[in-house]
């Protein structure tokens, strides 16, 4: 009995110093340790159901913060189909500034999407899966695609709760281009003061090239400027963010601002 005793005390005591290894190399920015620390206390054993959901929204922040995309899309969707119903949404790899991809091409990430969303395969896939899954088909070269994605985020932006936002937020996208006015801007930007802050790094993004669309320059950097300091952690999404307000800082002639802004970032 005592051995069995002192045998959990071991174990436990180890899984504790894997999750504070892995949570010191998190927050020193040692994203791929981290992963890999996070991945190792996933596997273990004894690791219970909820530990299991946070490591797991752990590795995708990692992937993210590495520019991983593809990786951090499938680990959320593993997260996804085993809590559907997840609340991870500060973490969710939506493709706010999806890379140019060549007309007629698939991502590798748009047939696992196609399969979140296959009834058969997958009969009760969740808000989130539904969301990530059609915000990777809203951005497909395909137009099939693209409009079946689009046609689903507007039906989730219709809905309560996180997923209903940010499926309303990624259809900005389509907005953008018809923007004139500011008053059809601060529409906009009521509606991101109802988006709990942790989900907003995508939302201002688009916010940001929205305000640009209006001539609102200023106002955009604002905006662009917040995801390198609020939301560094989306690698990809805050060093777009830094060259479109390098950009926007340009055409205001603020060109020494615009230079010292790409060198410090």
């Amino acid at each position: 009995m005592i051995r069995k005793a002192l045998l959990l005390f071991l174990s436990l005591t180890l899984s504790v110093r894997a999750d504070d290894a892995a949570d010191d190399a998190f927050q020193q920015r040692k994203f791929e340790t981290a992963r890999d620390l996070y991945g190792q206390a996933r596997d273990k054993k004894e690791t219970n159901h909820q530990r299991w959901l946070q490591y797991t929204a752990q590795i995708v922040r990692c992937h993210t913060a590495l520019g991983e995309t593809d990786q951090a899309v499938s680990e959320f969707f593993y997260l996804c189909s085993v809590d559907p119903q997840t609340t991870f949404y500060d973490c969710i790899p939506l493709p706010w500034n999806p890379p140019f991809v060549v007309p007629g091409a698939s991502s590798p990430v748009e047939k696992t999407a196609e399969d979140v969303l296959d009834s058969i395969k997958n009969p009760r896939p969740g808000p989130a899966a539904m969301l990530l899954a059609a915000g990777i088909l809203s951005v497909s070269p395909q137009p099939d695609k693209r409009n079946r994605g689009l046609n689903l985020l507007g039906k989730l932006a219709q809905q309560e709760g996180p997923a209903a936002q940010l499926a309303a937020a990624m259809l900005w996208k389509q907005r953008i281009p018809t923007l004139r006015t500011a008053n059809e801007l601060a529409i906009l930007e009521n509606a991101i003061e109802r988006i709990p802050e942790p989900y907003r790094a995508g939302p201002y993004f688009l916010l940001a090239r929205a305000a640009n669309a209006v001539g609102e320059r200023e106002k955009a950097v604002l905006y662009w400027m917040r995801l390198p300091i609020f939301y560094s952690n989306d690698k990809l999404l805050a060093e777009a963010a830094v060259r479109e307000a390098a950009t926007a800082l340009e055409k205001l002639g603020r060109y020494d601002q615009a230079t010292r802004l790409r060198v410090d970032h």
